[in-house]
């Protein structure tokens, strides 16, 4: 994989591999200039929303059997910060904001996946917190199934059930927790075809007003759909504890 970036005008590739050397140079405590061209390449790539960039993290962060713990680790609280900073800045510097929708749909693809089938609980819990991030932006719009899918992954587990789904339940529940609470406080906004803090039109206003009302809709929407399933798990759970008491 081949990522790119923009350098005094022109642009330029960046390997995947160039990534991988750059995180692991950043933790490399022997070497402080490599230490600190590491970090300040990685502050670039992130700043500039270098396309390939979050990809090129999530890549790093799914190879348990080639790549130490700690490496894919800090590569999963880069990719978290990267997008977690986003939400912080206007929404003409955030980095989410300017990454291709191509990437941004196999970052979430790879963030799903690695949530439940990462063998590392603390690489699997940076996950979770990297897709409560990504949700405040693309939930529900651009990732509906998001709560559905969370809250499936986290049904109840049957006595005998294996280690591994036990494990997934847990982290469901756990991204699920701090999905709603990103959402709860999300900020609808959306991007309009004229320059940057430019005033709009009342032509322009009707459609913004409700693309809001039908996004703040699908939010609701979305969240009701879930209690029931919610509720029934709660009262399983409470079932189960009862019963060893």
């Amino acid at each position: 994989m081949e990522t790119t970036q923009k350098l005094d005008g022109e642009e330029r590739l960046i390997h995947a591999r160039t990534v991988m050397n750059a995180v692991q140079m950043s933790m490399d405590s022997q070497n402080p200039q490599s230490r600190a061209e590491a970090e300040a390449a990685l502050r670039s790539w992130e700043s500039d929303a270098a396309p390939g960039f979050l990809q090129a993290l999530l890549d790093i962060s799914r190879e348990s059997e080639a790549v130490g713990e700690n490496v894919r680790l800090l590569a999963t609280v880069l990719a978290k910060n990267a997008v977690g900073s986003s939400w912080r800045k206007t929404l003409g510097t955030r980095e989410w904001s300017r990454i291709p929708e191509t990437e941004k749909s196999c970052v979430r693809s790879a963030a799903a996946s690695l949530l439940l089938n990462e063998p590392q609980r603390r690489v699997a819990t940076q996950t979770g917190l990297l897709i409560a991030n990504i949700a405040r932006f693309d939930f529900p719009a651009k990732w509906p199934t998001l709560l559905s899918d969370l809250t499936s992954a986290a049904w109840w587990v049957e006595d005998g059930a294996t280690q591994a789904k036990i494990e997934q339940n847990d982290r469901a529940l756990f991204t699920l927790k701090h999905v709603v609470r990103a959402v709860k406080s999300k900020r609808i906004v959306v991007e309009t075809s004229g320059p940057s803090g430019g005033s709009v039109s009342t032509a322009e206003l009707k459609p913004l007003a409700d693309k809001i009302a039908h996004e703040r809709k699908m939010l609701n929407t979305k969240a009701e759909e879930i209690f029931p399933i919610l509720r029934q798990q709660w009262q399983q759970h409470f079932i189960a504890f009862m019963d060893t008491r």
